[in-house]
């Protein structure tokens, strides 16, 4: 709607009968004008007070944009809200399919998550446990022949990748969550034969996580109750799951570590073999098992 100008409203004021009918008509139906012309008589009610009824100057525009700076959002209509009309069954559809992708994804990345962090939290505790079970045991004068499978049978350091880990008797699912496994049937550490360590290599602890990194000369520290024995890396190869030959017992006191290759893959196996350095087997003179300061830091 086109409003009156100021200055018509200044003459409807001063001089009613000189204004057409048409314009007083516009006034006394619209709103805006009616409240600029408030404005307009008002400011000619201040000049008339300060210089005299003689004033005729009116600062134009001064009501109008009074009144424009406050009632701008007031004249404004708010913008109309698109009406929504019911969605066709095909994005219902799609719509239901996205919500399940969400859902199904949300879960693949809880998942994942426990997988790579959660279950470091389960072996740690684990660790802390058989560490604390295994030096108790080693202080006692009880002496198991045939450990338990779960059970800690020896400590395992190997420096030059920060294996520092409590092993425990058994390959299964359970025992490996735990710690390195011993291959039962397998020499004990120290004996002569082939005593066979296995362990993950992402999850549960990653205990074997950098075993790829292992170069012939390294050295692999094993703790059992009969003393410390160092072996040295002779072999660092990768073999078919079905090379169960790397299991077979030897004539020699070696140390065999397996595990899978490559990282997030069971599709190869990392064998890592050592030769023990020194006399085969505990003797009387030899330490009676770690102290306190070698146990597995978790």
């Amino acid at each position: 709607m086109k409003h009156l100008p100021e200055g018509t409203l200044r003459r409807i004021l001063d001089e009613p009968d000189e204004v057409s009918s048409e314009d007083r008509e516009h006034l006394e139906s619209c709103n805006v004008c009616q409240l600029v012309s408030r404005d307009v008589k008002a400011d000619v009610d201040i000049l008339t007070e300060m210089f005299g009824p003689e004033i005729d100057a009116l600062d134009t525009g001064s009501a109008w944009s009074r009144l424009n700076s406050q009632t701008e959002t007031e004249t404004e209509p708010a913008p109309e809200k698109p009406e929504v009309g019911p969605q066709p069954a095909g994005a219902r559809a799609l719509l239901a399919i996205g919500r399940v992708f969400v859902g199904v994804g949300t879960f693949v990345l809880l998942f994942v998550a426990y997988q790579l962090l959660g279950t470091n939290l389960v072996t740690n505790n684990e660790q802390k446990a058989l560490a604390a079970e295994l030096q108790t045991q080693w202080m006692s004068n009880v002496v198991e022949d045939t450990p338990d499978l779960g059970d800690g049978v020896a400590l395992i350091k190997i420096p030059k990748i920060g294996v520092d880990r409590v092993v425990v008797e058994g390959v299964g699912v359970t025992d490996l969550k735990k710690g390195p496994g011993h291959y039962p049937g397998t020499a004990m550490p120290g004996q002569i034969g082939n005593t066979v360590i296995s362990g993950h290599r992402t999850t549960y602890g990653a205990p074997f996580n950098r075993l790829d990194e292992l170069e012939i000369g390294d050295e692999i520290l094993v703790y059992d109750r009969t003393g410390p024995f160092k072996y040295v890396v002779t072999e660092n190869k990768i073999v078919k799951p079905s090379a169960v030959e790397v299991l077979d017992p030897s004539s020699d006191a070696r140390l065999t570590l397996t595990t899978c290759h490559p990282k997030f893959s069971a599709k190869e196996r990392l064998i890592i073999v050592a030769q023990l350095e020194g006399t085969p087997t505990g003797t009387a003179d030899q330490p009676q098992g770690p102290g306190l300061e070698i146990l597995p830091e978790t």
